[in-house]
């Protein structure tokens, strides 16, 4: 046994030993379960040793090809889109911003229907934003609704049977009756939401962007039933974003101009259909793996190189942007002058999610600034297969073969475009 193993073996007895004596412990509360979590996942951090890169050749052949979009028609005409996501039957669904509805197409392209209108009620919507979530799990859909004006995150869920023509089947309450008993939701806001196995739900929580002079807010995970009571939480806490304000003063109405910027680093969560939690920060290429009930199982970790990056470098990125949604003059660019710290590289990661095979998509920023390069891997970890991408199509879900974007054709309308994907 060489020297690095046994003060490996000395250092795991001392961890078990102190694990031991805390379970002797009669303290029973959250706090302790939570550093024993996090003792855990220490030890298990320690032990990982960082995956090799895999060979480009050892990857598997991809081919994409375009199939089909959705979105206006002779029929029909498709507003701004919120969110989207496609059932069993290749139909596709779309949360329209401007019509207050959610409208249905056929795989072929062709109009079938649509889904609530605007509305106080059930099967109805009060706003569908860009915070609105549309999401199928076990054969239902699940659109994310703002009960009560001047809502910036949502009240509620209207849920429909795909099993049943469609038909409305409840509204899930995401303000739980019971959050007085949970100080860790003072102040949280639904975001959203993941539907569970046994109707339960894991909901995310985070405060308003307008807090942001808050440097300890967050996003928590909490499980909810059918009825919106928590019942479990928080299961999972990650950090939130960092923002960047500017006081617009000479207009009429004075105000402060607030945005997060993509070249700092976030929070990135997906799940598998089992409830597994996968977790990461962008800035290195490690997700961690926690299961449904928020502990620690392991980790995916690659070596990367970040993009390196200067504030000139920032800026002249950003003037090429559309940000006159924060107001005139520029006000982007000031932002990011009078920012107290820059990074000086981007992060590695971009987004990630599980398709319908639970292979995990991956999208990490590379060199060129008008792609992604995207990384597939099993469950495991294991890298199936690495591709590039242009940014303005951007590859929201993929299910039944098929990979599924949001774009703008050539008019500048938003649609949603269908590729065929075959890896071998």
């Amino acid at each position: 046994m060489g020297p690095n193993k046994y003060i490996n073996m000395r250092l795991f007895t001392v961890i078990i030993f102190f694990i031991t004596f805390l379970s002797f412990s009669k303290k029973k509360d959250r706090e302790v379960n939570n550093y024993h979590r996090e003792l855990t996942q220490a030890v298990d951090s320690a032990a990982l040793q960082k995956k090799e890169s895999t060979p480009d050749s050892s990857f598997k052949e991809m081919s994409i090809k375009r199939m089909q979009s959705y979105g206006t028609t002779n029929e029909i005409l498709v507003g701004d889109i919120a969110d989207f996501t496609v059932d069993d039957k290749n139909r596709v669904y779309i949360a329209d911003m401007d019509q207050t509805t959610v409208h249905v197409f056929n795989t072929d392209g062709s109009y079938y229907t649509s889904l609530g209108r605007e509305g106080n009620g059930p099967a109805e919507f009060a706003a569908i934003t860009p915070n609105t979530t549309v999401c199928i799990y076990l054969n239902k859909l699940y659109v994310t609704d703002y009960s009560g004006a001047g809502n910036y995150y949502p009240s509620r869920a209207q849920v429909f049977n795909l099993n049943k023509e469609l038909s409305f089947d409840q509204t899930l309450k995401l303000i739980p009756s019971n959050r007085d008993d949970y100080i860790k939701l003072e102040g949280y806001s639904p975001n959203k939401i993941y539907p569970k196995q046994s109707g339960k739900f894991l909901v995310s929580y985070r405060k308003s962007p307008s807090v942001y002079l808050d440097s300890t807010k967050y996003i928590r995970y909490f499980v909810l039933d059918s009825t919106g009571s928590v019942i479990d939480g928080p299961v999972l806490q990650q950090k939130g974003k960092r923002y960047l304000t500017y006081h617009v003063k000479n207009v009429p109405t004075p105000y402060w101009a607030i945005r997060s910027f993509s070249f700092f680093e976030k929070s990135l969560f997906t799940v598998t259909e089992k409830g597994e939690l996968y977790t990461a920060r962008s800035m290195e290429f490690k997700i961690d793996i926690l299961n449904s009930e928020g502990e620690y199982q392991r980790s995916i970790e690659y070596p990367f190189d970040n993009v390196s990056v200067t504030a000139e470098e920032l800026l002249e990125y950003y003037e090429k942007k559309d940000l006159s949604g924060l107001g005139p003059g520029k006000i982007g660019l000031k932002m990011i002058r009078e920012a107290e710290s820059l990074p000086n590289q981007w992060p590695a990661l971009h987004t990630m999610f599980f398709d319908d095979k639970d292979r995990l998509w991956v999208a990490t920023i590379v060199e060129d600034m008008e792609i992604y390069e995207w990384w597939i891997l099993e469950k495991s970890g294991e890298v199936i297969t690495k591709f590039e991408w242009p940014r303005q199509k951007p590859i929201k879900t993929v299910k039944n073969g098929y990979l599924y974007t949001q774009e703008e054709d050539e008019r500048g309308v938003g649609q949603i475009v269908k590729y065929k994907i075959q890896i071998h």
